[in-house]
């Protein structure tokens, strides 16, 4: 899964690990909000495929 064309996934990915953090916190407000956080963060750390092989990218 390419996370910059997935966003919403990894965002609702991060959500979910964000609600369990705030059960396990018993704050739910902000282990929602650090999970909208790491969804943000994997959802653009790695750069949108160009849709090019790897070695068609290099030339």
């Amino acid at each position: 899964m390419n996370r910059g064309e997935n966003a919403g996934a990894w965002f609702a990915i991060g959500m979910g690990i964000g609600t369990a953090l705030g059960v396990a916190l018993g704050n739910l407000a902000v282990g929602l909000g650090v999970g909208m956080a790491i969804g943000a963060g994997l959802a653009y750390t790695v750069p949108r495929s160009t849709g090019k092989d790897d070695d068609q990218a290099q030339q």
